[in-house]
């Protein structure tokens, strides 16, 4: 397994930023967004849960979770999925989708759990849900197909 991710002991915490140098790192993914409030929760082989706390500038004018970040997030913690496989690499995007399934509202803390379905030589499949931590309702659920390389 490629070693990028680690569980940290109670009280530590791993923001999900930590994971990429930083010149992977697109602006709207830097740490002056936000974004840097990801924390990883768990990981295990091709697999992540974070967590993240809506706040005000994830939202949208409704003041619920922006559907831009959504994706955002689809996208990275996917890749961070990916990472976490024996290939470790991270790919590139060939193919996103997000179904919008209820919202998250400032103050409620969401779970974002990406599973890699397949990894072929050159493509990978991913899945990713963003679950409301409270109440377990799925606020949005995307897919993810990376190219892997030759």
């Amino acid at each position: 397994m490629h070693p990028i991710l680690r569980v940290h002991s109670a009280g530590e915490e791993q923001g999900l930023l930590s994971v990429f140098p930083p010149f992977h790192l697109p602006p709207s993914v830097s740490a002056g967004t936000g974004f840097a409030k990801v924390n990883i929760l768990s990981t295990s082989p091709g697999k992540v849960v974070c967590e993240m706390k809506v706040e005000e500038q994830h939202t949208n004018r409704m003041g619920t979770l922006h559907g831009g970040l959504t994706a955002t997030l689809v996208d990275v913690v996917s890749t961070v999925a990916l990472m976490n496989t024996e290939s470790g690499k991270p790919g590139v995007s060939v193919d996103m989708n997000i179904t919008y399934l209820s919202p998250a509202k400032i103050g409620e803390e969401i779970l974002i759990a990406a599973h890699i379905l397949k990894q072929g030589k050159t493509l990978a499949f991913a899945s990713v849900d963003l679950t409301n931590k409270t109440t377990g309702k799925l606020v949005a659920q995307g897919r993810h197909t990376k190219h892997l390389g030759s």
